[in-house]
């Protein structure tokens, strides 16, 4: 059973790793998501990195602000509400994921292509299929 009293959990961190996603996908900074929820951008950076709990009320808000769901930001699904939280992306995968934020769609392509070819040398099958 978990301890609701620990500071913060493996589910914290996930929950973290997917906002810091969503919020470089949209091309949102912390400045501008931290100013949307009256706090400071130290406080996103909490929340992202898994250091300190988001309230459910405020989820909702970073959510909506984000155009996402509460439950993709909860469970990474939209539509397994059952599935466990998967694990938080490393540094190096939330890197590799703020460069490819900044890439042209040409060398995005080129660099899933070299991704695709990595993972399949290293025996990895099931990769997602690149976001059009």
């Amino acid at each position: 059973m978990s301890n609701l009293k620990a500071k913060t959990t493996d589910a914290d961190a996930a929950i973290g790793s997917r906002i810091k996603l969503s919020r470089v996908r949209n091309g949102v900074s912390q400045e501008a998501l931290a100013d949307h929820l009256g706090i400071s951008f130290q406080q996103i950076q909490k929340y992202e990195n898994g250091k300190n709990r988001l309230s459910a009320s405020a989820l909702c808000v970073v959510a909506d602000f984000l155009g996402v769901s509460a439950l993709w930001l909860l469970r990474g699904s939209e539509t397994d509400a059952d599935a466990p939280p998967p694990a938080p992306m490393d540094a190096v995968a939330v890197r590799a994921s703020l460069i490819m934020a900044g890439l042209s769609p040409r060398a995005k392509h080129a660099a899933m292509t070299a991704l695709r070819a990595i993972a399949e040398v290293d025996g990895e099958t099931r990769i997602e299929a690149e976001a059009a």
